[in-house]
């Protein structure tokens, strides 16, 4: 019952545990999950483009995903997987505050999403040390 609020989901997650067995790493890695889709981050991305880019011809790992958000044709801005250098769309249900965690970020001081409003655009949100920027 705990496990249905915020704070139930992260005391869910005990570092503790981690090292006593694979049944509580499990444990973890679900409840991590759930917490990641409870405050609505829906993916984590390789790299984000703010500039208009070709649908093919990338460099980026296979497998890897990219946020596209400065795309001419505003419903081609999203999140795409790349292979042998193509993009194809990760079909999402988006809803307006969905999060999308960017992992090229370097800057071990700060969290970097990209947050979806209405009409496929994305807004940069920074958060150091737990504070909005």
């Amino acid at each position: 019952m705990a496990n249905k609020t915020l704070s139930g989901k992260l005391a869910a997650i005990d570092p503790a545990a981690v090292a006593s067995n694979a049944d509580n790493i499990a444990g973890n890695m679900k409840a991590a999950k759930s917490l990641y889709r409870f405050v609505g981050i829906v993916d984590k991305v390789a790299k984000v483009e703010t500039a208009n880019m070709a649908m093919s011809g990338h460099s980026a790992a296979d497998n890897s995903r990219i946020l596209l958000t400065g795309q001419t044709t505003a419903t081609e801005n999203g999140v795409y997987q790349v292979s042998g250098g193509n993009l194809t769309r990760v079909n999402h249900s988006l809803e307006a505050g969905n999060l999308v965690e960017d992992m090229e970020n370097a800057d071990s001081s700060k969290t970097v999403f990209w947050k979806y409003a209405d009409g496929d655009n994305w807004s940069k949100e920074e958060f150091i040390d737990g504070a909005a920027s």
